[in-house]
């Protein structure tokens, strides 16, 4: 409930840029299409930054940057 409260605020009020950590968790399908409308909307004159390990998520994306854990790197 926190995590769909936090999505609708900040869609609500917005700024000039909307960062998104994994805005789809926990939604069930209906809801996931309805919160995605709303993200492509708000999308259209601002930019959003939208993180997730999901690859349908990505497929939607205008830019996907993706990050992969390196063998032997630090992290």
């Amino acid at each position: 409930m926190k995590r769909r409260a936090a999505l609708a605020r900040a869609l609500a009020f917005g700024g000039s840029l909307l960062i998104l950590d994994e805005p789809y968790k926990g939604l069930d399908p209906a809801l996931k299409e309805r919160v995605s409308g709303y993200i492509a909307e708000y999308a259209q004159d601002k930019p959003v930054v939208l993180i997730s390990h999901d690859p349908e998520d990505a497929a939607a994306a205008q830019s996907v940057i993706r990050l992969a854990h390196v063998p032997g790197g630090d992290g």
